[in-house]
């Protein structure tokens, strides 16, 4: 399996021009990769066959970053569908070894899916649309006490030291022709893009609240939501299975995900 990931990776590399990563001076981590299918690898279409539901990928910034760094040890327990309470349920993976953790986390708790399922075709429930959103966005409130707890769970099971990583989420429509069949109205793409960023102010804010390390992934994808031209969407449209729709593609966690993790650790290093 490791010698699958490897190749697998070091072509999608070459494919998608991620440029190659100088090996860091200071040891590398333990690294455990915790969160929802954001971190998982939902939308590549590439899982390892024995992650079963929770479709980890071999092409999801995960394990990306560990094939670029060769971490010391390697936890990949991220999974699709995970709310906070969730995750919390992954973290017998971190130990007292446990130098980096990274997580995305929050959007299930704020009705992802239900909000997406009911405003896309076919046919989508204007009604439903609209109360899915306004639900979605009043749940942000929640998302500072539950993610502050699990980042307390977290520094309790790591070492003393880790860097312990929240990446936010990107805007899944943004600018472009928005001609992808299924997409919402652009009332609703822009009320959803606006409760990203809501969510990803309540997670920054946490995050820096806990001693944790936000990383803002939205310049990134800017232009590459799934409103941009087929040749520049990171974000898949409504596809089938509905299950990949919304979410980073290959290039989305190679070019979006692993280079803003990259920078954001080593801006941490020189700033400690």
């Amino acid at each position: 399996m490791r010698r699958f990931t490897v190749v697998v990776v070091v072509l999608i590399a070459a494919l998608v021009g991620i440029p190659a990563v100088a090996s860091a001076s200071p040891p590398p981590p333990d690294y455990v990769a915790v969160g929802d299918s954001f971190s998982s690898g939902v939308g590549t279409r590439t899982y390892f066959p024995d992650s079963g539901s929770c479709a980890r990928s071999p092409l999801a910034y995960p394990a990306l970053y560990r094939a670029a760094h060769r971490t010391s040890s390697f936890a990949f327990v991220a999974c699709a569908g995970a709310t906070v309470a969730d995750v919390t349920g992954q973290l017998s993976a971190v130990t007292r070894q446990t130098d980096l953790v990274t997580m995305t986390v929050g959007g299930n708790d704020v009705g992802f899916g239900a909000v997406l399922a009911a405003c896309s075709g076919p046919p989508p429930s204007p009604e439903q649309c609209q109360a899915a959103v306004a639900a979605g966005q009043a749940a942000i409130s929640n998302i500072p006490n539950r993610v502050a707890g699990l980042l307390a769970s977290i520094r309790a099971r790591a070492h003393p030291g880790a860097e312990v990583v929240v990446l936010g989420y990107p805007q899944l429509f943004g600018s472009g022709p928005c001609t992808a069949p299924g997409l919402p109205v652009s009332s609703i793409r822009a009320a959803i893009d606006d409760g990203a960023g809501r969510l990803n102010q309540a997670l920054s804010a946490t995050a820096q609240a806990h001693g944790a390390l936000f990383v803002d992934v939205s310049r990134r994808f800017a232009r590459h939501g799934a409103c941009a031209e087929p040749k520049s969407r990171w974000i898949n449209p409504p596809t089938a299975p509905f299950s990949e729709s919304y979410h980073p593609n290959i290039r989305g966690h190679a070019l979006g995900y692993l280079p803003a993790l990259d920078t954001a650790l080593r801006r941490a290093a020189i700033a400690a």
